[in-house]
């Protein structure tokens, strides 16, 4: 129960990020940032829920997976930009960064918050 919710309040923070407008001017251009945050969110909410239950390693896994697709996303962007829209691989290194990027968000922002104890609950 708890971790269908947490992949539901995980999910909406996506949503609203990209109705928003803000994953455009960092990550995703305005004509795919909505299919990035829903597959990307999808895939890393559900990936965040079955892989490493109850681990701390699965938390920093996150946040390493997350800082890697966000570099890669940004120079497959640069690149794009630079070379005029003409860099077939540049802009396939964005679109796919920019998916990957949304799953690792997504991904560890599930393994944050269920990491956080709840305060009924005692060691």
């Amino acid at each position: 129960m708890r971790q269908g919710l947490i992949a539901t309040v995980v999910l909406l923070a996506l949503f609203l990020g990209q109705f928003t407008g803000l994953w455009v001017p960092f990550l995703a251009h305005p004509f795919w940032a909505s299919q990035g945050a829903l597959v990307g969110g999808l895939i890393g909410a559900a990936a965040g829920i079955v892989l490493g239950q109850g681990r701390v390693w699965a938390l920093w896994a996150g946040l390493v997976l997350l800082a890697a697709t966000g570099a890669i996303t940004l120079y497959g962007k640069a690149e794009f930009a630079a070379s005029y829209a003409e860099d077939a691989v540049a802009g396939k290194i964005w679109y796919f960064g920019y998916f990957a990027t949304m799953a690792a968000l997504a991904f560890t922002l599930c393994r944050l918050l269920m990491a956080l104890k709840q305060p009924d609950q005692h060691d």
